[in-house]
């Protein structure tokens, strides 16, 4: 849906590598994508992602991978395990409220694994963090000193090259709270994940509005909201329109700043409430608005998968741990 699709551009843009060959045509690509949450929207082109379930409830990719083989009665087994987890005032039903809680956590971890990861591999120097001239190598394959030199360069693809450098060093620079000049595990996750992290909103919403406000008055209409991605039909106009007015909450017409970080950088808690509402509606039997453990062990393929739908999972770090 385009909604994800453009937080996850706007949010979670990363640096963009070059070869030898593609640096004499001037052509880039991305060198690698940071996923933020889940791996997946939740629908694509209309069609529902059963991964983006698993995972909601796993809470990593990696072991959501590996348990894709996982035979049907193991799983069951092993999601019956964490339902007594989801449980937690033990009471032999899992509430809307529990499930999003629990949801949010494996958002939250999915987010800290691939900060860890990132982290790990950026900080060549195993020092306590990740320095800016790390982080361009890491990202977009360049050092300090070539990426000087394309400020030289006046074509409109390395303009947009250097611009998107640019606001990743001021992005940068919000998440280094300590000011060590150094990005620690913690900021650079605040700085691969903004949307959890209240102090890096206001560069969000500022590249969005360099992105989209045509106008340059501060504020959104539909058509700039849009942006290139015009509805090819007008059922899809209509939806988008009322997507725009979800986040227009005056109803004036525009989204105005705060408007827009609302609709760029939603909580986790508005998305797990939302996969948590999509679960039950999928697993409870009875209607009664909450599940059973057998309700949710029935409907394994749907939350954990399974080897019978190719989907399988395992939560063995979140189980180790205390949520």
């Amino acid at each position: 849906m385009f909604k994800t699709v453009f937080i996850l551009s706007v949010c979670l843009a990363v640096g963009i590598l070059a070869d030898n060959d593609k640096k004499e045509k001037g052509k880039f690509e991305k060198k690698e994508d940071i996923h933020h949450g889940p791996s997946s929207d939740h629908y694509h082109d209309g069609k529902h992602d059963a991964e983006y379930d698993h995972e909601s409830i796993i809470g990593s990719h990696e072991q959501a991978e590996e348990y894709k083989h996982l035979e049907p009665e193991e799983a069951k087994k092993r999601l019956g395990q964490l339902v007594e987890r989801m449980d937690v005032n033990t009471d032999g039903s899992v509430t809307e409220e529990e499930l999003t809680a629990w949801i949010k956590k494996s958002f939250n971890q999915l987010d800290r694994d691939e900060a860890q990861r990132q982290f790990e591999q950026a900080n060549k120097d195993q020092n306590n963090g990740v320095s800016w001239e790390e982080y361009v190598d890491k990202m977009y394959g360049y050092s300090l000193d070539e990426v000087k030199e394309f400020a030289k360069d006046t074509s409109e693809e390395m303009k947009n090259f250097v611009k998107m450098l640019d606001f990743d060093k001021k992005k940068f620079a919000a998440a280094d709270v300590s000011k060590d000049e150094l990005l620690d595990l913690a900021e650079y996750d605040s700085f691969l994940h903004p949307q959890e992290h209240k102090h890096m909103a206001p560069l969000e919403v500022e590249r969005t509005l360099d992105d989209h406000d045509k106008n340059k008055d501060g504020k959104l209409t539909f058509e700039e909201f849009m942006g290139e991605n015009v509805p090819e039909n007008e059922e899809d106009k209509i939806a988008e329109k009322e997507h725009f007015s979800e986040h227009d909450k005056n109803k004036d017409g525009h989204l105005d700043k705060d408007e827009i970080k609302h609709w760029v950088l939603p909580t986790f808690d508005e998305s797990a409430l939302e996969e948590a509402k999509h679960l039950i509606k999928e697993a409870d039997a009875d209607k009664d608005g909450k599940l059973s453990k057998e309700e949710i062990v029935n409907a394994h393929e749907t939350f954990v998968g399974s080897q019978a739908t190719d989907y399988g999972n395992h939560l063995d770090q979140l189980m180790r741990e205390e949520l």
